[in-house]
């Protein structure tokens, strides 16, 4: 037998017996090394580069092996250069040319801010990609204020992927960069990318267009036909309107140029009519910076994503003790709709505006018919509650229907109406949203009998003539879902059956072909889950998940999570900012960077904003500067109603505010808390 196991194992052949490899680690250094001393004696070297008369030995397989360049002109047969026995390099210099073959011969590349444009130019020329990854991460590590314009140049001729990472650094230290006046040395493209991105750390507004300004000058015969075009990204709207009015106008191309004229009577008329401020879509209207994600209850708090905590922004008394209370972000202003005051005891029809530009709530025109456990939704222009019911005095869990099952709300008339679509039934808890001048309405609870059944269908509603169109059916039946609508598609999230459960099935809808499709299932780890809030912020869905123990449950337990709508996985999020309750509600607005950085006065605007005798407004913590005399408000106090002045009298309405910001650590364990 053992002989027989002898013959076996000697027929084997090699891949079939137990290989165990070993490496040298040193050889490939001691094979680099070799070659290069070749090199240096001319052993073996069979071409000769040439570049500004300077020659060069190489191997050619030394060179098709490390460069894409020298792959595609040496191994093709039909290149003369495939032959031949010097090859003339013109686009590159000696010294570029030494530091590339220094490289390929030791995979050590020597740079230095004197000579990292030349050796660039070498290696993107020769194509050696992982000396151009040298380049790439040498610009990183040596960019600064003083040289990163210098660097944006050299990434930019060179279209090399570090571009994007030193226009960000521009982008976010451009106060800094400007003090020596290399921006002027910015080609237009360059400039351009700068103003049209909302990571643009130069403000106020005014000083964006200063810097075009002197942009321009700094070469007027060759540069004031760009005027226009840069104008076209600067934010007039967010200026002060005696800013635009006597420091921007004065200027000639303001007045000459027929787009510069067209922005400009744009943004008079923006500073002219304040509520159609609240329904602007104009790009110039837009507040300069990225989103933050907001938590709402009783106080409203921002989440630094920097440091990912969330910091205290101000008290909220448009939301203090006012229970299932809707809220919807329309044109970056905050709406809170409805609800159950706990002051009053009883269904409110009470409506406020945050404006995110001041950091004020105001009160704005109420509901027709007090509502709670209805639905918001808003377009450019409009807002649109549906459903709901009303309780007596006293009585959270309202039963009675609302008489009404739609109602539009014009933000630019600041009036309510209610809409005629008798072939829509008043729901309670139903999922809605806005999309083309139709409302879309699904799930929810009917409330025309006592078992209060869950809606099976799905409707589209005409904003403008009320008729109602049946769709299809969602493939779950759940009440209070949150509908998004996005990119020609409405996105069915969260929402519960008919025994409070979870419905964790996510659907998409889409507009043309109206079907349902399940894109994902949100994951179950507890008997009884819910959302309790939910708010899209680009592809992600953040949503908070409450566990408890059934409807009768006296705890509760709130996590955080997010939801990618285009990778359709799950993540966890930052914890919520204490105190936190069923009432926090998440949402995504855009604030002015001086109120971000902190410790910076944040202007009321009040002098063009003239609001109606029915607003108030919710001052969040701030002092006023200068005078020790002017009147001051304590946290979330209501101010004065009536018009407001926009004499320099109205100290309260004029002075500059001090946001007080604390922050909150989160806790590394999940909060239970009391009902």
């Amino acid at each position: 037998d053992d002989e027989q196991t002898i013959t076996d194992s000697t027929n084997k052949t090699i891949s079939e017996l137990d290989l165990r490899t070993r490496k040298a680690y040193q050889f490939k250094t001691s094979v680099l090394e070799r070659l290069r001393e070749q090199r240096n004696s001319r052993e073996f070297c069979d071409l000769v580069l040439c570049a500004e008369n300077e020659k060069f030995n190489v191997h050619k397989c030394v060179l098709v092996a490390s460069s894409d360049y020298f792959e595609a002109m040496i191994s093709r047969s039909g290149m003369q250069e495939a032959t031949a026995d010097t090859i003339e390099l013109k686009d590159i210099t000696a010294n570029g040319l030494r530091a590339v073959l220094e490289f390929i011969y030791t995979g050590e590349l020597s740079l230095s801010i004197e000579n990292i444009a030349e050796v660039l130019r070498a290696v993107t020329h020769l194509q050696v990609n992982h000396a151009i990854k040298l380049c790439e991460e040498f610009l990183i590590e040596e960019t600064t204020v003083d040289n990163c314009i210098d660097v944006l140049s050299l990434a930019d001729l060179f279209s090399i992927p570090v571009l994007e990472k030193i226009n960000k650094f521009v982008l976010r230290n451009f106060p800094k960069v400007a003090l020596n006046e290399g921006f002027k040395r910015l080609t237009y493209e360059q400039i351009l990318y700068l103003i049209r991105s909302n990571e643009f750390r130069l403000y106020p507004e005014i000083k964006v267009f200063d810097m075009c300004v002197e942009w321009l000058k700094s070469d007027e015969k060759n540069r004031m036909i760009y005027a226009s075009s840069l104008m076209e990204h600067v934010r007039f709207q967010t200026m002060k309107p005696e800013e635009f009015n006597d420091l921007v106008m004065p200027h000639n191309f303001m007045k000459t140029d027929p787009n510069c004229i067209r922005y400009a009577f744009e943004a008079y008329s923006y500073f002219s009519l304040p509520n159609r401020q609240y329904c602007s879509t104009s790009p110039r209207s837009k507040i300069r910076n990225e989103a933050s994600l907001v938590c709402v209850n009783e106080s409203m708090y921002i989440l630094n994503k920097h440091d990912d905590v969330w910091e205290y922004m101000c008290n909220s008394l448009a939301t203090w003790r006012t229970l299932s209370q809707k809220f919807v972000v329309v044109n970056n202003f905050l709406y809170a709709c409805g609800g159950y005051s706990e002051n009053n005891r009883e269904t409110t029809n009470a409506c406020y505006r945050f404006d995110p530009r001041t950091g004020l709530w105001s009160e704005i025109a109420r509901l027709c018919e007090k509502r709670q456990f209805f639905s918001l939704a808003g377009s450019n222009e409009c807002l649109v509650a549906v459903g709901g019911v009303y309780g007596d005095k006293g009585n959270f869990y309202a039963t009675h229907p609302c008489s009404t099952a739609i109602e539009v709300y014009s933000i630019e008339k600041d009036q309510w109406r209610t809409l005629a679509c008798t072939d829509l039934p008043i729901l309670k808890w139903p999922g809605a949203c806005v999309a083309e001048n139709f409302a879309f309405v699904i799930g929810g609870k009917h409330t025309d009998g006592l078992n209060h059944r869950l809606s099976e269908n799905s409707y589209m509603v005409d904003l403008e003539s009320g008729h109602v169109t049946i769709c299809a059916a969602p493939l779950t039946v759940r009440f209070n879902p949150t509908v998004f609508y996005q990119n020609k598609r409405l996105i069915l999230f969260g929402g519960e059956d008919d025994k409070y459960r979870l419905a964790p099935c996510i659907e998409m809808y889409d507009l043309a072909t109206n079907q349902w499709t399940e894109i994902a299932t949100i994951p179950v780890s507890h008997s009884y889950q819910c959302i309790s809030s939910s708010s899209i912020m680009g592809d992600k869905i953040h949503y908070l998940l409450e566990e408890h123990d059934g409807p009768s449950s006296e705890s509760y337990i709130l996590k955080s999570s997010y939801f990618d709508i285009e990778k359709r996985t799950f993540e966890r999020s930052v914890q919520l900012p204490h105190p936190s309750t069923l009432a926090s509600k998440w949402c995504s607005l855009v604030f002015p960077q001086q109120f971000l950085d902190g410790c910076q006065t944040f202007d009321n605007h009040e002098s063009h904003h003239h609001h109606n005798h029915h607003h108030h407004h919710y001052h969040p913590h701030y002092n006023h500067y200068p005078s020790d005399n002017a009147p001051r408000h304590s946290l979330g106090e209501i101010s004065s109603g009536g018009d407001v002045s926009s004499s320099s009298t109205n100290s309260a309405s004029n002075s500059p505010m001090i946001y007080q910001r604390h922050r909150y650590y989160p806790e590394l364990h999940h909060r239970t808390c009391s009902n």
